[in-house]
């Protein structure tokens, strides 16, 4: 019985080989997608990925809101409180377009709390999330594969009971991507517009933000980098900014028919200042496991390393798991103090369920009472909870 038990258990939770935030979560890597790993994720990325996975659908379970803390950044999508999102990818010739529900960004939740935005409004519906976000992807084939999407969140102003009279918010974004060759792809995002206002007048204006970044392939390795820049202020035009690049290589090896190998490692730098926070002291506000935006200036560097691997343990199951560390780290706040980024080694696991053409994902997840589900081995030491295996769950079709 208890065999049986953990079989269903796993079946719930599991998915396939390239599908989905709780793969790449598993295999740790960024959800939003992958530089090396093959996932369909990756058309967030770069847009142009949308050949390579055509005529599917994809859903991610969750909350229809995410995190609504605002000091934590409202609506942010996280292993503990994933977002519901999904869409379907179809092509008709040379020509690939999709339509997809919930495509939100954690950035643009990031900086409307970092700006104060809903601040006093705790978890009520007066905090302006991004929300009921829709996207458009279209891509062709024409000498290069290429690939566009367009996403667009607004929500009107609402008038109604006395605290929660005012909800305004709205976002625009684009991204353009190309797949050169086999081997050679690039692709950017440009943030059109961000604008959220609360009912106690607190407000957020984004400004023109942009990703861009390559990936060049050489046999089992993919070299990458990555560049980001996205500015905002608030209602006193307070300044906000975050920049980050990260250049790095990534190795991907099949060992054998059933079992292969990921291998990461890369620098990163990243530095942000929110003219709105006084002071820069590291602690819960100003710590880069926490909300970095709470500083009054931060940078970190970092050289992360991630080894994760992904098994066919039957033919209708996937295992996978992933380790990863900062070789070495430093971080610094406004008053010049530098310290080692602290407890960085993170653990995470997964398993899919192949059934047929439908593909279920998920994180397993070992958390202890109260602690966020499956975000590391440290929350749960090292238990595996089976009354709280799930901490994602993403189905994919394939037709």
């Amino acid at each position: 019985m208890k065999k049986l038990s953990l079989v269903v258990g796993l079946a719930l939770i599991s998915g396939s080989a390239l599908a989905s935030k709780a793969r790449l979560g598993a295999l740790g890597e960024d959800v939003f997608g992958s530089q090396f790993i093959d996932d369909n994720r990756n058309m967030f990325l770069n847009p142009a990925n949308i050949h390579n996975y055509k005529n599917m659908a994809t859903f991610e379970w969750g909350n229809t809101e995410g995190n609504t803390a605002a000091t934590t950044g409202v609506g942010t999508d996280s292993v503990a409180t994933p977002k519901a999102e999904g869409g379907v990818i179809l092509s008709h010739g040379s020509m690939v377009y999709g339509l997809y529900l919930g495509d939100e960004s954690n950035d643009s939740h990031a900086f409307r709390a970092a700006a104060g935005v809903g601040a006093t409004a705790g978890a009520t519906d007066t905090t302006p999330r991004e929300e009921n976000a829709i996207g458009a992807f279209v891509g062709g084939e024409h000498g290069v594969k290429w690939g566009a999407s367009f996403t667009y969140s607004h929500t009107g102003r609402n008038e109604g009971a006395t605290g929660q009279e005012v909800k305004l918010q709205d976002a625009m974004r684009t991204r353009f991507g190309a797949i050169i060759t086999p081997n050679l792809d690039v692709f950017a995002q440009v943030n059109l517009s961000n604008r959220a206002e609360d009912a106690a007048g607190d407000k957020f204006k984004g400004k023109l933000g942009f990703q861009t970044g390559a990936t060049y392939k050489m046999d089992k390795y993919k070299v990458f980098g990555i560049y980001k820049n996205l500015d905002g202020e608030n209602q006193t035009e307070k300044s906000i900014h975050v920049g980050s690049y990260e250049l790095g290589i990534g190795r991907t090896e099949r060992l054998n028919d059933k079992v292969t190998l990921f291998t990461k490692v890369s620098y990163a730098n990243f530095n942000s200042d929110n003219a709105r926070i006084p002071v820069s002291t590291f602690g819960v506000q100003c710590n880069s496991q926490t909300t970095i935006l709470g500083c009054r200036e931060y940078s970190a560097k970092r050289v992360p390393l991630v080894v994760g691997f992904e098994a066919d343990a039957t033919s209708w199951l996937v295992l996978r798991g992933s380790v990863a560390q900062n070789l070495w780290s430093q971080e610094e706040n406004a008053n010049e103090d530098k310290r080692t980024i602290a407890n960085t080694t993170v653990v995470n696991a997964g398993a899919s369920l192949k059934l047929g053409d439908i593909t279920v994902d998920g994180l397993v997840g070992n958390n202890t009472t109260g602690a966020a589900p499956g975000a590391s081995t440290a929350n749960g030491a090292g238990q595996l909870r089976l009354d709280s295996l799930m901490s994602r769950v993403s189905m994919t079709y394939r037709f």
